[in-house]
């Protein structure tokens, strides 16, 4: 009997590093491909992916250049799924408008709808257009925590039956064996110790608010605190500050697996990956129990109350003056991340989608 056929829109593994979509991506597709046939289709003007498994097939698809991800989708992409006949899994947020096969949709978060502020007009307008249209038209849709799943039936008004929850979870290179390493890692990368890390990227993940609860925690105690960011090379420089360039996912492990906390004043997650990597890597997570935080972090976090800096400081700060505390927060995280669930449990969910579409 013959196998499902599935693509998946690959371009998340063409990223340099991962993130957290491409870890999903290279978490779940050695144990799909244990069970259907798999083709990654990847953006032929963007790098090559990391390894994949040798049972999965790539499909180098092209578009002219200056096109965006979602006219890539329209020209290069649905004319190629015609022809594959098989079953799509849209993995970031989109299906091509243009195509009327069988659709698999993973919505990661409502970020576009929920945080309208972190986007450029045009930008924000195309991915409200696009979601919408993926949501009406996906024979079954995935997300990645309850809380995302809550906001996409309310937002879209959809039977729950139709959303399946396929979590992130931790790649093995997590783990905090990694921090015996970590103090001759931050002395190459010239970072002080004791330190602590903050991240980069999407205004909603509040590297400001991060900011200044490290310069306040920092006069706090006394001036020994550097804070290294990741993804952000673009900080006035100040002393104990390093803003660091994207690292490969080896040398950020270690780094977070030394690290005193993760200080992450995010406001919105769907997941909350980083958080859950640094609790895998012993790494205290100090943040505000917003969105999915609480659902997956449960006890573990060091919960401040909100995600400002004056709520921040008191709890960094005792985390790093009370010894006691901090290793009994390390435990707790660590067990917390042995107790989520493992790419093989997310897969398994991805596959009853796919079944489901394909009934």
């Amino acid at each position: 009997m013959s196998r499902l056929r599935v693509a998946l829109d690959g371009r998340p593994l063409q990223s340099r590093p991962l993130g957290g979509v491409g870890r999903y991506l290279a978490g779940t597709l050695p144990v799909l491909a244990e069970e259907v046939e798999v083709w990654v289709v990847l953006d032929g003007r963007r790098p090559k992916p990391v390894a994949l498994d040798p049972r999965v097939e790539t499909v180098w698809l092209s578009a002219p250049p200056g096109v965006p991800g979602l006219g890539w989708l329209e020209l290069a992409v649905t004319p190629w799924l015609r022809r594959f006949g098989g079953l799509f899994h849209a993995t970031f947020n989109t299906l091509p408008m243009s195509f009327a096969g069988r659709g698999v949709l993973t919505l990661h978060d409502l970020a576009p709808q929920r945080h309208a502020e972190d986007f450029r007009p045009l930008t924000r307008a195309a991915w409200r257009l696009y979601m919408r249209a993926s949501v009406a038209r996906a024979r079954a849709i995935t997300t990645v925590s309850q809380f995302a799943k809550g906001q996409i039936v309310e937002h879209f008004g959809l039977d729950a039956g139709r959303v399946h929850v396929a979590p992130d979870a931790v790649d093995p290179h997590f783990d905090p064996g990694r921090a015996t390493a970590a103090p001759a890692l931050a002395r190459s990368l010239g970072i002080g110790t004791p330190y602590i890390v903050a991240l980069g990227g999407a205004p909603r993940r509040g590297l400001p608010v991060a900011l200044e609860a490290w310069r306040q925690a920092r006069r706090e105690l006394g001036g020994e605190l550097s804070l290294a960011v990741l993804g952000e090379r673009a900080l006035p420089a100040q002393p104990g500050l390093h803003p660091l360039p994207p690292l490969d996912d080896e040398t950020w492990a270690t780094l977070l697996a030394g690290a005193q906390a993760l200080c992450y004043p995010t406001r919105y997650e769907g997941f909350g990956l980083p958080a859950l990597e640094a609790l895998a890597s012993g790494t205290p997570v100090v943040c505000a129990p917003v969105a999915s935080l609480p659902e997956v972090l449960g006890d573990a976090a060091c919960w401040a109350p909100s995600p400002a800096a004056e709520a921040m400081v008191p709890v960094l700060v005792e985390l790093i003056r009370d010894r006691a505390w901090h290793e009994e927060r390390r435990q707790a995280g660590l067990a917390r991340a042995r107790a989520a669930a493992s790419w093989r449990d997310s897969a398994g969910v991805l596959l009853q989608a796919y079944e489901r579409a394909a009934a």
